[in-house]
């Protein structure tokens, strides 16, 4: 019923737009960039300067977050920002921004909410980085996070024979498995001799 409902509502939409179809394919094209470029911004800032590659992801299905928390405020208000910055530099036929009507209809809006987005995102994630666990230097390791090192979970620090703790340049802690701790660990099922 669903299905037959959205195809309804798909046909008058297509029937209605007939005449300005590559108009109004286009509006639609461009509200997909004015929305993916803050959006892909965060992602990438994130992804190769803030976290550098290293997530934790199970702590992405923990109810709570795990490290990175329920919400990450920073990406959301930066991402808002960048919708917000290039609004003044949109050109399309529902509307033109007045820096947009300047350039004679140039749309430079993609490149501001880059621009704006990449160094607000960076600085506002090194800043404000109650998102993470931080470890508690004075109370030492104690508990440390769980991480996949072949077929089973290491937990406990009594667990990490073979793994070594590593500090990376922003404080952040990573464990990484030495090549002979994963093949000291025998598989779930088996016994340690075989």
């Amino acid at each position: 019923m669903i299905a037959v409902l959205l195809f309804g509502i798909s046909l008058i939409l297509a029937l209605v737009a007939q005449n300005d179809f590559l108009v109004n394919y286009e509006n639609f094209i461009s509200l997909l960039l004015y929305v993916l470029v803050p959006w892909t911004a965060v992602n990438l800032v994130d992804y190769y300067f803030v976290q550098h590659g290293n997530y934790a992801v199970d702590d992405f299905f923990r109810a709570d977050g795990g490290r990175y928390g329920r919400v990450n405020w920073v990406a959301i208000a930066s991402y808002v920002l960048g919708i917000i910055v290039q609004v003044p530099f949109i050109v399309t036929t529902l509307y033109t921004g007045p820096v947009g009507s300047a350039l004679h209809g140039v749309d430079l809006s993609w490149i501001v909410g880059l621009v704006v987005v990449t160094p607000v995102y960076y600085v506002g994630a090194k800043w404000f980085r109650s998102a993470r666990v931080q470890v508690d230097r004075a109370a030492g390791l104690r508990e440390l996070p769980q991480v996949r090192a072949g077929p089973v979970d290491l937990v406990a620090a009594g667990d990490l024979a073979g793994v070594r703790v590593r500090e990376d340049v922003d404080g952040q802690l990573s464990l990484r498995a030495e090549p002979q701790a994963r093949a000291a660990v025998p598989w779930p099922g088996t016994s340690p001799d075989r």
